[in-house]
C-alpha cells in the first residue's frame, strides 16, 4: 500500500483506519467515532484469549505496540478510557509522511519477527529524500465538516404518551405509576439533548509542509504538520503536531550513515463513556437548568442530566518520539553489516475532572451536589533496541543466494503515577488536583522487561524459477521463568514460478504464474510483564505498615505458540492489466493463556496458566485490474475478499457450566464454547410477539402448571422458545443466538482518471456478522424509569390491541422480561459502506509553468462514510462495545457515534 492512497483521507481517519478494505485478510473495525480513538485490527483472525490480538507495527524499523499510555490502575474512569481505545501511539503518526505500508501475514514473512509476530506484522516506512537538482517542497491543507450518525428519540409529547400507556397497562399500584396515570409525573419542557450536546460546527483541519532532496552524498526529507479535529459532541477533540526528519549520508563507497526522528505531540479530550447512552435515554420533558441556574434532574432516574455530565472532561496529552540511527558497512563485495540503535519513548499526562453535579463528582439524587472528583496520571514508556544484521548476497550463474544473520537486544521500561481526590471548593477554576481536600488516593508502579533475539534467513533462487527460503529465530524473554525463557521459531517456504517454464512461455496472455507454500512457528508474549512471578505490595496491618502477597507465581508459564501453514497462487495477465493472489491458510495456536481455579488452601482464588488451543483458517483473494487503459482515460478496479473460520479447540473446564457447555471468563462478559468460535452471543430464543389470548392460552396449555412463561405474560409480549422440553420457557432455556464474526469481509476500490480529473471510491463490506443491539432492550421496553426513561422513536411502533405489531407492548415493570437478552435484539449486521469518495482536479502544467516555481496543484473534495447499505436498524452496523476485547464483542451499547465527513483540500508542489 503506497502513501499516495493515504493523501485523500481526512483528518478524522487515523493510520489504522487507512488499512480498512485495502488488504485481504485484514479486518479493520472502527468501533467508535471518538476523535483519535484506536481501531481494532485483526490479521487472519483472533487467536489469544488473554493476550493481545493486535498486530505488531514496525515504524522505520522501530517496534511499536498499539497500546495507550493511560494507566490501568483499577480506576473506573481510566478503565472506561482504555475500553474506548484512547491514546493509541499510532494516532500520533501523520499519514502524510508515509511512503509505504506493508502487511505481513503468512509464517514465511512474519517468522523473522518471532515472538511478536503471531498476530501479523504491519511495516510502516516514512518518506525519504532522493537525488534532485534542488529542494522539492510540498504543501497540503484541508478542512472537514462532520455530522454524527445518531438515532431519533421520542419528543416530549411522545414520551408522555408512551409512559402513560405503559402505566395504564400495568397492574402496579406504585406511587410513580399513579403519577404517570394522572399526569403529575411529567414536566412541561421539550428538550433535544443531542442538540444541547453538539457543537455548532464540528470542523477538522490539516496543514502539512515538507521539503526533500539530496545528492550523491546526502539525502534528506523533513516535514512539519498539524492536525486539529473537533468532536461531534462537546468536550471531545483531538489535535496533533508532527515533526519528521530523515537523513541518509553516504560517507564513502562502502560506508553509510542515517537517522530518523519522528516526534509528535497530541492532545485528546474525551467525554464520559456513558454520555451517549444518556443522550438517548434521558427524559425530554425536563429542561436543562432550574430557574436558579443549577442542573435539573429527574425524579424517576438516578443519573445526572446529559449536559451536566458533558461538563466533565478527560484530557490526555501524549509526547511520542520514534527515532533511530544506523551505520551500514559494505565489505568483501558480498557482505553488508548494518547496526541500528532505536528508541520509542512515549509520555502521557491524563487529567480528569468531574464537577459536583455529576455522579462521579459525588452528586446523588438523595443527597444533592457532591464536591467534585479530579485525578491526574502521568506515565512514561521507554523501549530501546539495538539490532545488528549481516547480509550476504551473491549470484552463481543461475543461482542466487542471500543470507541474513542478526541479533537484537530490546529493553522496555514503563512507569506511572496516579493521584486523585475530592472536596473541590468549586468547579470552574479551582479544579486542579491541588485544590482537592478529601478522599485522596495515590497509585504508582514501574515495570521492566527485556527481549534478546538471534535470527537468520537463507533465500535461494535458481533461474528465478525455483525459490526456497529457510528462516529461524530464537527469542529469550524476561516475561517467563528460566526454564521457559527461550523459544525457537523456525519457518520454511518454497515457490515455483511456472511462467518461467518452457511449457508456459508461449502463453501470450500470461505474464507471471507462481505457486507458493510456507509453514512456520511464531509466538505471543504481549501480556503482563510479571505474570509468572509471585508479587507483593505494601499495605497496612492495624496501625503498622505491612507487605502482603498480591499474586501467586507460576514458573511454568510459557509462550503462546502459533503454527501457520499457507498455500498461495500469484498471477499476472494481459501485460500487467490483471493481477491477483489467492491464499489458503491454517493457524493453530497452543498454550493459550487462561485462568485456572486454585484450591482454597492456596490463598488465591485463581492464577494464569497455559490452558487452551485455538484455530483460524480461511481463504483470501485479491484482484487488481485495469478495466480501461487508454491515453486519456483509465479505470482500475481492486477488490479483495477473505474468510476466516475461528474455533476454540480446547480449554480448561474450571469455569465450565456442564448444563449448557458455556465457559464464562472470571472477569465477566462473553461466553466461550469448546468447538465454536469467539464472539458468541448467548440468550433466549424469541419466536415473536404473542398476538392474542388464544395464542397465549395455547402456550400455557403446554406447561405442567399452566403457565408457559410467567403469570404476567399477556398479548403483546415476547414469546420465548422452550429449549429443554419441560413445557416452560424460563431463563434455563438459553443457547447461542448470534456470532459477531463475519462469514467473509473485504473491500473494493474503483479508481477513474480522465486527463486532469481523478475519482477514487473505496467500499468496505462485511457479510454474515451479527450485532446484539443491547441498547435497544432499554430503548423499547418499560421495565423501570430509573434504568431508561426516554426511548428511541421506534418505540412508537409498540404492540397495541388496535395495532398489533412485531414489537413488545408498553407496560410498566415489564412483567414478561421482554428486556431480557434474547435473539429479538440480535440482528444481521452485514453492510456495504462507501468508506471514502474523492474527486480531484490537477491544474494543467502549462498554466503552472507561468509561475516558474509551482510544479503542481491539485484541488480535491472527499466524503467519508457517505453511504451505508445494511438491514441493521441501529446507528452503525460496525460498532462494538470494547476495544481490544475478542470474547465479549458484537454489542451495540451506544458508544460515541461515527460521523459522515465532508472534506475540501489542496495539495501543491514547488
Amino acid at each position: 500500500m503506497s502513501g499516495e492512497s493515504l493523501h485523500d483521507l481526512p483528518s478524522t481517519i487515523n493510520l489504522e483506519q487507512a488499512l480498512q478494505g485495502r488488504a485481504a485478510g485484514v479486518q479493520v473495525i472502527q468501533e467508535t467515532g471518538q476523535p483519535g480513538a484506536a481501531t481494532k485490527v485483526r490479521i487472519r483472525g483472533s487467536s489469544s484469549l488473554l493476550g493481545s490480538n493486535q498486530p505488531l507495527y514496525i515504524v522505520d524499523g522501530v517496534p511499536v505496540v498499539a497500546e495507550g499510555n493511560i494507566p490501568a490502575n483499577g480506576n473506573v474512569i481510566n478503565n472506561d478510557l482504555i475500553t474506548q481505545g484512547l491514546s493509541s501511539p499510532l494516532n500520533n503518526l501523520s499519514p502524510n509522511d508515509i511512503e509505504t505500508i506493508s502487511i505481513l501475514k503468512d509464517a514465511s514473512a512474519t517468522a523473522i519477527y518471532g515472538s511478536r509476530a503471531a498476530n501479523g506484522v504491519v511495516i510502516i516506512t516514512t518518506k525519504k529524500g532522493s537525488e534532485t537538482k534542488g529542494p522539492v517542497y510540498s504543501f497540503n491543507t484541508s478542512i472537514s465538516y462532520q455530522k454524527a450518525q445518531t438515532l431519533d428519540v421520542l419528543n416530549a409529547d411522545q414520551f408522555r404518551e408512551l409512559w402513560t400507556e405503559a402505566a395504564n397497562n400495568s397492574t402496579s399500584t406504585a406511587l410513580v405509576v399513579q403519577q404517570m396515570r394522572n399526569g403529575t409525573y411529567f414536566k412541561d419542557a421539550n428538550t433535544d439533548w443531542e442538540k444541547e450536546l453538539s457543537p455548532i460546527n464540528p470542523l477538522s483541519r490539516i496543514i502539512n509542509f515538507s521539503a526533500s532532496g539530496g545528492n550523491e552524498k546526502m539525502r534528506y526529507y523533513g516535514s512539519i504538520g498539524t492536525t486539529a479535529q473537533d468532536g461531534t459532541f462537546r468536550n471531545s477533540n483531538f489535535d496533533r503536531k508532527n515533526l519528521l526528519v530523515n537523513l541518509d549520508f553516504q560517507a564513502s563507497s562502502s560506508l553509510k550513515f542515517g537517522t530518523s526522528i519522528n516526534l509528535s505531540n497530541s492532545g485528546q479530550t474525551s467525554p464520559d463513556a456513558s454520555l451517549f447512552a444518556r443522550m438517548y435515554t434521558y427524559r425530554p420533558d425536563m429542561p436543562v437548568y432550574n430557574p436558579d441556574g443549577t442542573f435539573t434532574f429527574s425524579d424517576g432516574g438516578v443519573s445526572e442530566n446529559p449536559v451536566a455530565l458533558s461538563k466533565s472532561s478527560n484530557i490526555n496529552k501524549t509526547n511520542l518520539l520514534i527515532g533511530s540511527a544506523f551505520g551500514e558497512l559494505n565489505f568483501a563485495r558480498h557482505f553488508v553489516l548494518k547496526s541500528t540503535l532505536s528508541i520509542n519513548y512515549n509520555t502521557g499526562n491524563l487529567k480528569s475532572f468531574y464537577p459536583s453535579q455529576t455522579v462521579k463528582g459525588g452528586w446523588a439524587k438523595a443527597t444533592g451536589d457532591g464536591t467534585g472528583f479530579g485525578q491526574q496520571n502521568s506515565s512514561q514508556a521507554l523501549s530501546h533496541l539495538w539490532e545488528n544484521i549481516l547480509t550476504y548476497n551473491q549470484s552463481f550463474g543461475k543461482h542466487v543466494l542471500e543470507g541474513i544473520a542478526g541479533a537484537s537486544w530490546q529493553g522496555n521500561e514503563n512507569e506511572y503515577m496516579s493521584a486523585s481526590g475530592m472536596g473541590f471548593p468549586q468547579d470552574d477554576i479551582l479544579n486542579n488536583l491541588s485544590s482537592a481536600t478529601s478522599n485522596f488516593l495515590i497509585y504508582s508502579g514501574k515495570t521492566q522487561s527485556g527481549l534478546v533475539s538471534f535470527f537468520g534467513r537463507v533465500n535461494y533462487s535458481y533461474a528465478d524459477k525455483y525459490l526456497l527460503s529457510v528462516s529461524a529465530r530464537t527469542d529469550g524473554s524476561s516475561k517467563f521463568a528460566v526454564e521457559n525463557k527461550w523459544a525457537f521459531f523456525p519457518t520454511v517456504s518454497a515457490a515455483w514460478r511456472l511462467s518461467e517454464e518452457n511449457f508456459l512461455k508461449d502463453v501470450s496472455f500470461l505474464d507471471e504464474l507462481k505457486i507458493r507454500g510456507s509453514i512456520g512457528l511464531t509466538g505471543q508474549q504481549n501480556f503482563g510483564v510479571y505474570q509468572w512471578r509471585a508479587l507483593f505490595a505494601a499495605d497496612q496491618y492495624g496501625d503498622n505498615p505491612a507487605v502482603i502477597q498480591t499474586q501467586l507465581g507460576n514458573n511454568r508459564l510459557k509462550w503462546e505458540l502459533t503454527t501457520q501453514t499457507d498455500i498461495g497462487l500469484d498471477f499476472s495477465l494481459f501485460k500487467g492489466r490483471l493481477n491477483g493472489a489467492l491464499d489458503y491458510y491454517v493457524k493453530n495456536t497452543k498454550d493459550l493463556l487462561f485462568t485456572a481455579l486454585l484450591p482454597g488452601n492456596a490463598g488465591f482464588a485463581n492464577a494464569i496458566s497455559n490452558l487452551g488451543r485455538s484455530q483460524n483458517k480461511g481463504f483470501e483473494l485479491a484482484l487488481d485490474g485495469d478495466i480501461i487503459r487508454s491515453k486519456d482515460f483509465t479505470w482500475n478496479l481492486a477488490i479483495n475478499v477473505a474468510t476466516n473460520k475461528n474455533k476454540l479447540v480446547s480449554l480448561n473446564s474450571d469455569f465450565l457450566n456442564p448444563a449448557n457447555g458455556n465457559i464464562t471468563p472470571p472477569s465477566g462478559g462473553g461466553v466461550l464454547r469448546v468447538g465454536e468460535s469467539l464472539g458468541l452471543m448467548y440468550g433466549r430464543v424469541a419466536e415473536g410477539i404473542i398476538q392474542n389470548k388464544a395464542q397465549l392460552d395455547a402456550l400455557n396449555a403446554l406447561a405442567p402448571d399452566g403457565i408457559y412463561q410467567v403469570a404476567g405474560t399477556a398479548p403483546g409480549d415476547l414469546w420465548y422458545r422452550d429449549l429443554n422440553g419441560d413445557g416452560k420457557a424460563t431463563t434455563l432455556d438459553q443457547t447461542v443466538i448470534g456470532n459477531a464474526l463475519p462469514d467473509f469481509s473485504g473491500g473494493f476500490t474503483n479508481s477513474f482518471k480522465y486527463k486532469n480529473f481523478r475519482v477514487n471510491a473505496l467500499f468496505t463490506y462485511s457479510v454474515g456478522n451479527d450485532l446484539n443491539w443491547t441498547a435497544q432492550a432499554a430503548a423499547i421496553t418499560f421495565q423501570s424509569q430509573a434504568s431508561s426513561e426516554n426511548k428511541l422513536a421506534i418505540a412508537m411502533n409498540r404492540w397495541t390491541p388496535e395495532k398489533p405489531t412485531s414489537q413488545p407492548r408498553a407496560v410498566y415493570g415489564d412483567p414478561n422480561s421482554n428486556y431480557f437478552g434474547s435473539s429479538y435484539f440480535v440482528y444481521d449486521a452485514s453492510f456495504l459502506r462507501l468508506k471514502n469518495l474523492t474527486i480531484a482536479y490537477a491544474l494543467p502544467a502549462r498554466l503552472l509553468q507561468k509561475t516558474r516555481f509551482i510544479k503542481n496543484i491539485e484541488i480535491n473534495a472527499s466524503g467519508t462514510n457517505l453511504l451505508t447499505f445494511t438491514s441493521y436498524p441501529g446507528a452503525d452496523p460496525e460498532t462494538s462495545n470494547a476495544s481490544g476485547n475478542d470474547i465479549n464483542v458484537g454489542l451495540d451499547v451506544s458508544r460515541y457515534p461515527i460521523a459522515k465527513v465532508y472534506t475540501l483540500g489542496i495539495r501543491a508542489g514547488f
